[in-house]
């Protein structure tokens, strides 16, 4: 019975802590997908319409975007012809801006 209250009382600090760590990506604008996948998303701004880019862990740097309502299925790839195309929003909205 006190090994189950231990494990217990683990869980909630170990809860507490993953909702820390998500009201901190907020508010540097990421928005936490999936924290198993490690899956995150940033606003940016590609042919005049806000658009996500997005990151899993394991991927090498920022590489796929996709529309808003498109999510993970609707992923595309950065590409060098269309890298300088992602730019920032307006002011006080959170980006990211691809260089």
């Amino acid at each position: 019975e006190e090994e189950a209250f231990r494990l217990e009382r683990e869980m909630e600090q170990f809860e507490a802590e993953i909702l820390r760590y998500h009201e901190e990506l907020q508010q540097v604008g990421v928005e936490l997908k999936d924290f198993r996948l490690g899956l995150i998303d940033f606003y940016s701004r590609f042919e005049g319409r806000v658009v996500h880019l997005c990151w899993m862990l394991g991927e090498d740097g920022l590489a796929y975007w996709h529309d808003l309502e498109a999510g993970f299925r609707g992923r595309q790839s950065i590409t060098p012809a269309n890298r300088a195309s992602f730019k920032g929003l307006e002011p006080g909205e959170k980006f990211v801006e691809l260089a």
